[in-house]
């Protein structure tokens, strides 16, 4: 790694702007390149994050209060979020002002910046998804959208099963 390359840039580069995910939400999900080889993992842990896996490398998802999160990718912010837990997201990915918007009824996500785009869509069930992300901070944006997309559905659902 460069010293100004991030953290996440060589895996990036390596997924080719796509990558798979497979899995059940509350527990999380494998990850896996566009020919089927599995390069991580992303271990759902509850309302308050997540923990990815893959590569060599390891990133986490903290809840901040109120509806305030980070990504921090081997001790690096790859990126802050707030915003409602569905809609509009404003996102600062290496300084940058993203907008996402999560689809729940469609299982989908999208983010836009000045510096890039990643778009997340999942099955009807939410056990299968693709990303497909541009721009050097893209693979942070969609991982992190894979994270939000599902938890919101899970506890969505769970909330109607128990109600």
């Amino acid at each position: 790694m460069t010293p100004l390359e991030k953290p996440w840039s060589g895996l990036s580069r390596e997924l080719g702007g796509r990558f798979a995910a497979r899995g059940l939400p509350p527990a999380g999900f494998s990850l896996f390149r566009t020919d089927g080889r599995e390069f991580g993992h992303l271990r759902m842990e509850g309302p308050g994050g997540a923990r990815l896996t893959a590569a060599k490398t390891s990133a986490t998802v903290e809840r901040k209060p109120g509806e305030r999160y980070a990504m921090l990718w081997e001790d690096v912010e790859a990126l802050s979020a707030e915003g409602p837990p569905k809609g509009f997201w404003m996102m600062e990915p290496g300084g940058e002002i993203w907008e996402s918007n999560l689809r729940l009824l469609r299982n989908a996500a999208t983010a836009r910046g000045p510096g890039g785009c990643a778009r997340v869509e999942g099955d009807l069930v939410g056990m299968r998804y693709d990303a497909r992300f541009e721009g050097e901070c893209g693979l942070p944006v969609a991982l992190f959208l894979l994270y939000r997309l599902a938890s919101v559905r899970s506890r969505a659902f769970l909330l109607r099963t128990r109600g």
